[in-house]
C-alpha cells in the first residue's frame, strides 16, 4: 500500500509536459482574456503557428520578432512587428525574418474579438 501511495505522488507531484513539438502554449480564458507566448527559435527549424477554437471565431495576433543574421548590412538584424486578423481554426508557418540566422526570438499576443476561450501554439515541424 506504501509503494502505490508514494508511485502516486511521484506520478501527481510531476508538472504536465507539453505535447511533442510543441514550443510554447497559451490560453485565452476568461471574459477578455488573451494567449501569450515568447520563445526563442532555432533557425535551423521550421515553425507553424496555430490557433485553435470554436470554428469560426476572429481573433488578432500581435507579434515581434527579434532577430541577429550573418549579414549585418540589408536588414540582416533587428526587429519585426506587426498585427493580422483570422480565424480558427488557424494554422500558418513561420517565415524567419532573414537569411543566415544567429538569433530568432518569437513573440505574439492572441486575443478573440469576443470573450471566447483560445489555445495558441508555436509548433516544431523539424529541421529545415
Amino acid at each position: 500500500m506504501r509503494m502505490l501511495l508514494v508511485a502516486v505522488m511521484l506520478v501527481l507531484a510531476q508538472p504536465g509536459a507539453q505535447a511533442p513539438g510543441v514550443v510554447a502554449e497559451s490560453q485565452a480564458e476568461g471574459e477578455w482574456g488573451v494567449a501569450a507566448f515568447n520563445a526563442r527559435l532555432d533557425p535551423q527549424h521550421r515553425y507553424t503557428l496555430q490557433v485553435d477554437g470554436p470554428p469560426g471565431v476572429s481573433f488578432t495576433v500581435r507579434y515581434l520578432q527579434v532577430y541577429v543574421s550573418h549579414q549585418p548590412t540589408g536588414g540582416g538584424s533587428g526587429n519585426d512587428d506587426g498585427s493580422f486578423q483570422a480565424t480558427t481554426p488557424y494554422e500558418a508557418d513561420l517565415t524567419p525574418p532573414a537569411p543566415g540566422l544567429l538569433f530568432w526570438r518569437y513573440s505574439a499576443v492572441v486575443s478573440p474579438d469576443q470573450p471566447t476561450a483560445l489555445t495558441a501554439r508555436l509548433l516544431d515541424r523539424g529541421a529545415r
